[in-house]
């Protein structure tokens, strides 16, 4: 009598295994494929470039004044000058090494209060999301949330005083409630799904859960909300 055929261990091959994308290459894709967001994104890297390279494209201080030529025009009307392409101020300082410089102001505002935020709101509102029960209830109804945001900051900058880092942590208090309702909303939805429940079965921990499994796929609303904020706090910082 003829033995059990034994199980072949020959790995399968690639094409048989199926490929899966990664959600930050599927976000890459999706952008290449709409000019008008493509070219939002090329238009943020020449400013993060600018910013960058100010040391380079401004040689001269923002701060160096010169009163013999106060309130110049710009290069391209009567009375402009080539050494001042957008004119100068009244303490005739150059517009155009301000304007460079002042990037740098305006990004660091931006990224870091977008950071302090998404990273506030994500963890507290994967624990609600995922675990709710007290904890969710005490932070959903916080009556911060019920404050606007531009008006909050008014009155945090009142207490803090002026400075970059001051409207940092003005902007950090409230901004991170839209990424704590984001991510609960999210991890809500997500985690009564079959490969979350799956994860579950086998043993994994809620920490575990959240950033292997469900952090991945609510990448893409993360980066459309990291940046309404950019912009938000861009804005800001300029007025």
């Amino acid at each position: 009598m003829k033995g059990a055929p034994e199980l072949s261990t020959t790995p399968l091959p690639a094409a048989s295994r199926g490929t899966s994308v990664s959600p930050w290459k599927k976000t890459l894709q999706e952008l290449a494929a709409h000019p008008s967001g493509l070219i939002g994104a090329i238009v943020i890297l020449l400013y993060l470039v600018v910013a960058i390279l100010a040391p380079v494209l401004a040689p001269y201080s923002p701060t160096e004044m010169d009163l013999r030529a106060r309130l110049m025009p710009p290069a391209w009307v009567t009375g402009g000058s080539l050494h001042h392409l957008l004119g100068t101020d009244q303490l005739g300082q150059d517009l155009l090494y301000r304007i460079i410089y002042g990037s740098r102001v305006s990004i660091n505002v931006g990224l870091f209060s977008v950071l302090i935020s998404l990273l506030v709101g994500s963890a507290l509102g994967s624990i609600a999301g995922y675990y709710r029960g007290w904890f969710d209830r005490i932070v959903s109804r916080s009556p911060i949330m019920a404050v606007p945001c531009l008006l909050f900051a008014i009155f945090a900058m009142a207490i803090l005083g002026p400075g970059v880092p001051n409207l940092i942590i003005a902007l950090s208090i409230k901004a991170w409630i839209e990424f704590y309702r984001l991510f609960r909303g999210e991890v809500i939805s997500e985690k009564t799904k079959e490969y979350v429940e799956a994860a579950r079965m086998l043993g994994r921990s809620g920490p575990a859960i959240i950033l292997a499994e469900i952090l991945p796929n609510v990448v893409r609303s993360l980066v459309v909300l990291c940046t309404l904020r950019l912009g938000y706090g861009f804005g800001v910082e300029f007025t």
